[in-house]
Parts: C-alpha cells; sequence; structure tokens
C-alpha cells in the first residue's frame, strides 16, 4: 500500500470497510424481515368458515367436516404450517364474511357484490364449458325451455341448473353421449367441455358444421375468500395448493371425489407462471441488492473522480452558455410562429363566422326541402373548412405539448352517426356505399373527449371518400372483447387506392402524402393523419393502419371509454325486449348491411327473418297462412329492382305495413313520400335507438320539414352592446341577438364601445378583441376603469384560439372568452350565463 501526501490511497480505506459493513447491514434487514412475516403468519390459528355444499363441502353431525375443498386447504394448511379451526355457519359464506365471524372460506365463485369488502385468492380450481347447437347458435345463451344435454359432475350439474333453469336437463355418464344425443336430433343443445376434441368421431356429425359459444367460467371457480386483515394468509394457502398441483396431489383428491382432473388444468398453467413470476421476483430482489452494493462503491468511486471534474464543469458552463443563447433564438422563432398562426386564425375565422352564421340564420326561414339541402351543404362544407383550420392550430398545440384533453360522458352513437352524415351525401354522390356500424352491445353514454374524437374520425373518414371512387366506406365501432372490459375500437375502412407498403411509414409524418401526386389531384395539407395519430396518443390508444395498394385501407385505433352504468345503454336496456310473437322481415341485396341488421336484431331479442329482393316474395306468402310478419323492414338503397317493380310482386294485404331505410333526399326518398306517403323512412345514417323507436311504431316518422323559426323572446329586452369591426359580423349577431328579443347596439371599434358605454346603461358587452383606433383589450380595460360600470359582464369574442387567449381576455378585466364562428345556441349559452335575470323575466312573461 502506498502512501501519497499523509492518505491512503489503497481501495479498502477505512470508508470503505463501513461502507462494505451498512451494505451487509441491508441484507441482514432483508433476509429477516422475510423471515418475520413468514413467522407471523404460522404463528396464529385462522377460524374457516363452512356449510352443508356436497361434494365442495360437507356437514353430519357428530363428525368431521369432510368433502373436496375442505381435504384440499387441510393438507395445503398442513404444508405451509398455517392452523386452521373449521367452523361451522349455516348462514353461509356472504353472512359469515361480511359480519367477520371468521377470518377465510373456501368460494366456489367470486361474487361481485362483495368485492371490496372480501378478500378473494386467485381460483385453484375451475371448469370451463361450451355451448353446443347444430348449424348456426343463437346469440346469447337464452335457450329458453329447449332440452339440453351434458355428462354427469359437480361442476357440469351446477352450470346446468343456474344457466339453464328452465330447460329440459339429461344428465349423461360420458361426453360421446352428449354429441350422440345432439347428432341423432334427441336434444337441440349440449353442454360439453372445452378440453373435449374428439367431435368429428362421432358417428351421424361427421358432415354436419357445430355452433359454439362460450359458458362463462367465472361462476365456476374455488377461491380462497379471507376478511381484508387476513389476506395474507389466503396467498399463502394458494401458494400451497400449486405445489399440490405440481406434485399430482390434487388429482388425487379430484379423483377421490369423482371430479374430472382437467377441471384443474387452468390452475396448473397459472401455477408455472406464478412460480415463474416468483422467480423473477427472487431473481430481481437480489440484483437490486446488488445494485445497492454496487452503488455504494460507486459512490467512492465519485469521490475520488470530484478532483477532476473541474475542468468538465467549465466546460458544462460553456456548454449551458451556448445552449441559452440557442433556446432564446428558438423561443423567438416559437414566438412568431405562434404569433403568424394568431393572425392567420384572425383572418380566416372572421369571414367564417359569418358563412357559419347566416347560414344558421338561413336554415331557420322557411325552405324547401331541396333548399335546405343546400344550406345544410353550406354549413357543413363551412365546418370541414373550419377544421383544416384547427388542424394546423392543434398541430401547433402539440408541438409545444400544450393540448390538453376534456373528458365527460357523452352519447358515442350520436356523435358518430353525427359524423357520418357529414360524409354521407359526398359519398352517395361518388357512387359509393356509405355504412356506419354501431355494435348494439355497447352502452350510449361513455367517457372520453367527444371533440378530439370528433376530429379524428372527421380526418379519417374525409381521407376514406376522398380516396375511394368506386366501392364502399364503413365506419365501424364495437366492442373489442365479448367481456366488457371499456375498449371500444373504431375502425374506418375504405376499397380505395391503397397505400403501397413502402409509403406507409411515411404518411404519419407532418405535411407528408403517400404520394405528392395525389396533392394535385385530391387536394390536402397533409396534416390529418399526423394530428390524427398524435391525438389518439394523447387519448390512449394507437391508431394503426392495414392498406393494400389499389385494394384498399383500414385505419384502427382502441381507446378506453368507461361506461356510465347509471343511465341507460342503446342496446336492449334502452327498450323492452320484442314479444316473441312480433315478426320482422329484413329485406336487403347487401350482404354486409343484411349481417348488421341480424346482429341488432338478435340482440334486441326479436323475431325475424332475412330475405334478398327476389326472395321476399316466397316468405311473405308463406308467412300468410302461418303468422304473418308485423313489419316488413326494405334497404331502398340496396335493391337490385325499381322501387315499383319490387312492389308489384306482392297482394295488397302484404304492404300495410312497411318501413324503409332510405338516404334524405334520393329519388327513393322522394318517391315513397309521393306513391306511398302512409309507410315510414328511416334515413341512413340512423341511430340505432331511432331503428328501435320507429320498429315499435313509438313515433311516426315524417319528412323532415323546414320552417320558420317560432323561438320565443328567449332574452327579452335585454341591452346587448356589440363592438365589432366586421360589417358582415355586425349583420350576424346582430340578427342572432334580435331573434331571442334583445335590444342591440352596435359600434365598430373599441373608443366608441368605451364612449357609449360611458353615456348609455348596457347589460352586457360582447367585445370583438382585434379591432381599429382601440383593440378589444385595451376598451374592456378603460370600461373596468369606469367607477360606475364595474359590474358590466364582457365577453371576449375572438377570432385566435392559439394557446393563452383566454387568460389575456381575463388579465384585460373581461369575464368569458368564446371564439368564432358564434351561433345561436353559444349566445344563449353566455346570456344565460351572464345576465340571467333577463331569462326569468322571460319566463315569468310566457308562464
Amino acid at each position: 500500500m502506498e502512501i501519497e501526501g499523509g492518505k491512503s490511497s489503497g481501495i479498502l480505506s477505512q470508508p470503505h470497510y463501513r461502507l462494505a459493513a451498512v451494505a451487509c447491514l441491508v441484507l441482514v434487514l432483508c433476509a429477516a424481515l422475510f423471515w418475520y412475516q413468514e413467522h407471523d403468519l404460522t404463528s396464529q390459528t385462522y377460524t374457516i368458515g363452512y356449510s352443508h355444499v356436497p361434494p365442495l363441502m360437507e356437514h353430519h353431525p357428530g363428525t368431521q367436516p369432510s368433502g373436496f375443498a375442505i381435504d384440499v386447504l387441510n393438507e395445503a394448511a398442513n404444508l405451509a404450517n398455517v392452523h386452521l379451526k373449521w367452523v361451522l355457519v349455516e348462514q353461509g359464506a356472504d353472512f359469515a364474511m361480511l359480519d367477520k365471524n371468521v377470518d377465510l372460506w373456501p368460494y366456489l365463485n367470486n361474487k361481485r357484490h362483495l368485492k371490496g369488502k372480501v378478500y378473494f385468492s386467485k381460483p385453484w380450481w375451475n371448469a370451463g364449458f361450451k355451448l353446443l347447437s347444430l348449424g348456426i347458435p343463437s346469440k346469447s345463451l337464452e335457450i329458453g325451455n329447449a332440452s339440453l344435454a351434458y355428462q354427469k359432475g359437480l361442476f357440469n350439474d351446477w352450470i346446468a341448473r343456474s344457466i339453464f333453469p328452465q330447460a329440459k336437463l339429461l344428465p349423461t355418464e360420458s361426453a360421446s353421449d352428449v354429441l350422440k344425443l345432439l347428432c341423432d336430433g334427441h336434444v337441440q343443445y349440449a353442454m360439453y367441455e372445452m378440453s373435449y376434441a374428439h367431435l368429428s368421431r362421432v358417428k351421424n356429425c361427421e358432415d354436419k358444421p357445430f355452433g359454439r359459444i362460450p359458458i362463462e367460467a367465472d361462476q365456476l371457480e374455488v377461491s380462497i375468500a379471507a376478511i381484508p386483515e387476513k389476506k395474507a394468509v389466503a396467498d399463502l394457502l394458494r401458494y400451497s395448493i400449486e405445489g399440490m398441483i405440481n406434485r399430482g396431489r390434487l388429482e388425487v383428491f379430484a379423483s377421490a371425489h369423482n371430479l374430472i382432473p382437467s377441471e384443474g388444468r387452468r390452475a396448473h398453467l397459472e401455477n408455472v407462471d406464478f412460480q415463474r413470476q416468483n422467480r423473477q421476483l427472487k431473481i430481481s430482489f437480489g440484483i437490486a441488492c446488488a445494485a445497492v452494493i454496487g452503488s455504494l462503491f460507486s459512490l467512492l468511486a465519485f469521490r475520488r473522480a470530484k478532483n477532476s471534474s473541474w475542468e468538465l464543469n467549465a466546460r458544462l458552463t460553456t456548454s449551458l452558455e451556448q445552449a441559452a443563447v440557442l433556446t432564446e433564438q428558438a423561443r423567438a422563432a416559437s414566438e412568431a410562429k405562434s404569433q403568424f398562426l394568431a393572425n392567420m386564425s384572425h383572418e380566416i375565422r372572421t369571414p367564417m363566422n359569418g358563412i357559419v352564421g347566416m347560414s344558421e340564420l338561413l336554415l331557420k326561414t322557411d325552405l324547401r326541402a331541396e333548399q335546405a339541402d343546400y344550406a345544410e351543404t353550406i354549413a357543413n362544407s363551412a365546418q370541414s373548412l373550419l377544421a383544416v383550420i384547427n388542424d394546423i392550430l392543434d398541430f401547433s398545440k402539440i408541438e409545444a405539448g400544450k393540448l390538453e384533453l376534456d373528458l365527460h360522458h357523452f352519447d358515442v352513437e350520436l356523435l358518430c352517426s353525427e359524423i357520418a352524415q357529414l360524409f354521407y351525401s359526398t359519398a352517395f354522390a361518388k357512387g359509393l356505399d356509405f355504412h356506419f356500424e354501431f355494435h348494439p352491445a355497447l352502452p350510449c353514454l361513455m367517457e372520453g373527449d367527444p371533440t378530439r374524437l370528433r376530429q379524428v374520425l372527421t380526418n379519417l373518414l374525409s381521407n376514406a371518400v376522398k380516396f375511394t371512387d368506386n366501392g364502399w366506406v364503413t365506419l365501424q365501432v364495437s366492442p373489442l372483447d365479448q367481456i366488457p372490459d371499456n375498449r371500444v375500437q373504431f375502425v374506418v375502412q375504405d376499397s380505395g387506392i391503397g397505400i403501397p407498403i413502402d409509403k406507409q411509414g411515411s404518411i404519419f409524418e407532418n405535411f407528408n402524402q403517400a404520394d405528392p401526386s395525389t396533392t394535385r389531384r385530391y387536394g390536402g395539407t397533409g396534416l390529418g393523419l399526423a394530428i390524427s395519430r398524435r391525438l389518439v396518443t394523447l387519448m390512449g390508444g394507437n391508431l394503426e393502419l392495414h392498406s393494400e395498394y389499389q385494394v384498399g385501407s383500414a385505419f384502427s385505433f382502441i381507446l378506453s371509454m368507461p361506461a356510465q352504468d347509471q343511465l341507460p345503454s342503446t342496446g336492449a336496456a334502452v327498450f323492452p325486449q320484442f314479444q316473441s310473437t312480433t315478426r320482422f322481415l329484413l329485406v336487403s341485396d347487401s350482404p354486409r348491411r343484411k349481417q348488421w341488421m341480424q346482429l341488432i336484431m338478435a340482440n334486441w331479442g326479436a323475431s325475424f327473418r332475412t330475405t334478398t329482393s327476389s326472395g321476399a316474395y316466397d316468405l311473405i306468402s308463406e308467412s300468410q297462412t302461418k303468422l304473418p310478419f308485423a313489419t316488413m323492414l326494405v334497404d331502398a338503397l340496396t335493391l337490385s329492382v325499381h322501387l315499383p317493380q319490387f312492389l308489384s310482386q306482392f297482394p295488397p294485404s302484404a304492404l300495410r305495413e312497411i318501413t324503409w331505410l332510405v338516404r334524405r333526399g334520393g329519388q327513393e326518398s322522394n318517391w315513397l313520400y309521393t306513391n306511398r306517403p302512409g309507410d315510414r323512412q328511416l334515413q341512413y345514417p340512423f341511430t340505432l335507438k331511432s331503428l328501435q323507436s320507429i320498429l315499435k311504431r313509438d313515433e311516426p316518422e315524417s319528412p323532415k320539414k323546414f320552417k320558420a323559426d317560432s323561438r320565443e323572446k328567449l332574452c327579452f329586452g335585454a341591452r346587448i352592446l356589440v363592438a365589432e369591426d366586421n360589417i358582415v359580423n355586425q349583420k350576424v349577431v346582430r340578427s342572432l341577438l334580435g331573434r331571442i328579443g334583445c335590444d342591440v347596439l352596435v359600434v365598430s371599434d373599441g373608443a366608441q364601445a368605451v364612449a357609449l358605454c360611458r353615456e348609455r346603461e348596457v347589460d352586457l358587452v360582447l367585445m370583438d378583441c382585434q379591432m381599429p383606433v382601440m383593440d378589444g383589450y385595451e376598451a374592456a380595460a378603460a370600461i373596468r376603469a369606469m367607477s360606475n360600470r364595474t359590474g358590466i359582464p364582457i365577453i371576449a369574442i375572438t377570432a385566435s384560439v392559439v394557446m393563452g387567449e383566454r387568460e389575456k381576455c381575463l388579465a384585460a378585466g373581461m369575464n368569458e372568452c368564446v371564439s368564432k364562428p358564434i351561433g345561436e345556441k353559444q349566445l344563449l349559452e353566455v346570456l344565460q350565463m351572464w345576465i340571467p335575470q333577463f331569462f326569468q323575466s322571460a319566463s315569468k312573461q310566457h308562464s
């Protein structure tokens, strides 16, 4: 060992010994902690409850408790050195666990109403089954009083009696006997274990297709329940049972109680996975301890290198100074970009306010259907242009990391239907089959950001319609799995030009398209997909692409959207199920639409038949002598023949109840209004609620009429000052406010607004922010400086939607900030918020 400067330079100096001792002490404490936890669990006696539920648990007076679960848990307790005391509780498990009369209980199934109050270990025994029928099975497990064969056994008897209480049950000795009864036609359904894989060997069944429906297995699991304070011992017993599974002891107990050994197969697989994870945990713990020791020695090495760090610090200081200069330059460039976006937003949104506002006012006047369709086209086009502007501004916000979600519950089907309506006319004009499918099993109200979801779906559908010249476009919304887990899948698919494989990686880049030459033909900024992917990522999903060149494309993403359980859903919960005697006939020449309608009707429990236009006559004729159809639902857009020719094949008595699926303003709809005014029409794209309402004939469906609005004077007598320099916007706001009874004063700049507030009494000020002479910020501050005008509500109406605009308006003394274009609904919300006294007066006046 060398001595330099009176100090030791060896590796194991005195500080090293101290740190090594600390590391060893840490390891000893960790080992002691593990030993203490295990010793604490095995030093107590735990009460475990049971009742007479043979063969799982059995009680006979004067004898010890017995049964499959009791035998297994007794041996598991012996292996784990846990002391159990069995206690008979005749009232049952729920009573015993909720009142904490016992510590543990072997549960046959995890009861959901006890979650949070009772702890359940992982299941250690389960059985899996499927419902089997010949051909295509029912969409659900509702088999009513049909005949059902199954193999005898504990779990078999349990599931047959609990899931199919009304069925005619026929227990057999073997699975082969079960399938033979089904194939010979002696029973309508069969229940069999998932592990039985010899269906093709049964005679008379070789050429017959089987339909299978899984039977949920969460009712067929045996777990160890514990009060929350004793959950550690439940997991210890569960771990001990896994050792019994590996040694084959669990199968010995199963055979002794006439249970099928294969029923524990899933528990065995879970045990293998658990042991693998346990080994990984131990390895991770060892690595962590080694890392602690390594960190201590690294700290010593860092101390030895401290003297050489001064030079590095000097270099770092120089680099930071250079980085500060670059940061300032980047900040200046960012401010310049933000200012450019703000100016562009103002210059575009100002005339957009006139287009949107005037089209809204035009739609509230007396219009013919054709004129109303033109006006709505103008309004929809304005909204599409506004979406492009929002894309550009959102791109800037995303780049700055300042875009936030607004999460709340909303009607997802209604939102998607409105989006589909925007593109339906355009798609139909191009000769495309536009299809919107909302799965009937989904709830109506789910939590998410409707604005961002609308933006993504609008971008995807716009591209699908734009890049598809013939074929079809679909929007599908469906649950991801059969078991509800709040995950919803959105798919936009088309038969368009497709995207080559070598271009698919670049289409999500900013200002990029798969083929630059398509920009000249189709147009576009190249921002839509880039923003859509970032928005989907922000919402917790991933926007994926599956495409084949010249075949089509499919964009999909999955979002977690919790349902609003307290409110009704769109599916069968909204209305009562259809009566079994009410039959429907679905006529469509589109296999895809016919399949979707079948799914809807089956989910609602309706009795229905489906056919094409050529086969409708035979079904109608057959039903006249048996049970007639209550309603014939005809997809008028897919018929291969003209409507007069289609109707001419039926007798008059069969044409009384017809509901037509049409497009608004289409030739089919107009012909039906003229020639069959008594029939009902449902316009694509429709919601499931509107379809069920029209089938139940809750309300008469009539053509949409555009009449002059007879809105009452909701805000009668309120004096509103409007400060706006654009003449068109002055006209829009004056008209909107005048229609609801306001007294409107209009000025062209901020100075005039200040002067008028000084001279006259006003109830509310609508203040544009960008005006000549004096802008809205200065005008608001000047009005607030008046001692007698401090309480006047001042609402900013701005064409700038960049980050920080609202804060700037509030700092100037304004009460709220709304962005252009502004419509009547938004104006009413603002007035009701800030001058509610006029609405109260109006309600009293009209009461």
